[in-house]
């Protein structure tokens, strides 16, 4: 949190706030967030996680899906796993009574990352999953144009730019203790006539190496 700039998600054009987890789940217990590379969509998992803590919202668990390209079993199998390396319960009895209750709140991170050669197999076991263990809630993460449809519950949410306030709230976190050089920063943004500049600096990597190069070369 030294470093975390909030970000916005949208729905239907309308902005949602993600200073608190429940803002989320208004709309829906499944969640897609959709973000372009570098948009901040895993750094927004972790702030979700630990605000699910905070709150004692949910016990979240988060899933990288990537590592499913590889594993031989069914996913109640792999989130079975999970579960019981974390020691949040102790047996299957247990764990099955915990998921029929809907005490969990799942990250499935990277949903554009699983194989094509798996993903109907791993699509066709999530929505088994979810069917099954319907009460608990869901946050998937992926960026556009990953045939996220298969997975007809979730509603999709899409990660904002960063506006004007934003880039510059985000450049005075980044550089807390350096002010001069984060105003400099911003007045080499405001100076600068190329538009694609402007629309790059909207996505927060790409702020973040725009901070880093001025940094070190104070000209872009």
């Amino acid at each position: 949190y030294d470093i975390y700039y909030p970000l916005s998600l949208e729905y239907q054009d309308k902005p949602i706030k993600t200073d608190d987890i429940r803002n989320i789940f208004k709309i829906s217990n499944y969640i897609t967030i959709i973000g372009d590379a570098g948009s901040g969509k895993s750094t927004l998992v972790k702030h979700l996680f630990l605000n699910s803590i905070k709150e004692k919202y949910a016990i979240p668990l988060l899933i990288e899906l990537r590592y499913l390209n590889e594993y031989e079993g069914d996913i109640d199998s792999f989130i079975s796993e999970r579960i019981f390396e974390n020691e949040i319960s102790q047996n299957n009895k247990i764990l099955d009574r915990l998921l029929r209750k809907g005490k969990f709140l799942f990250f499935l991170d990277g949903f554009d990352e699983l194989a094509s050669n798996v993903r109907n197999k791993i699509v066709k076991n999530l929505n088994s999953f979810i069917n099954k263990y319907h009460e608990n809630k869901f946050i998937l993460t992926t960026r556009p144009y990953s045939n996220i449809e298969h997975l007809p519950l979730f509603f999709n949410l899409n990660v904002m730019e960063l506006s004007k306030t934003d880039i510059d709230g985000f450049i005075d976190k980044q550089l807390p203790e350096e002010l001069e050089m984060a105003q400099k920063i911003k007045e080499s943004i405001e100076g600068n006539k190329a538009r694609y500049i402007t629309s790059f600096l909207k996505n927060p990597l790409l702020l973040s190496i725009y901070i880093l190069t001025y940094q070190s070369n104070a000209s872009i």
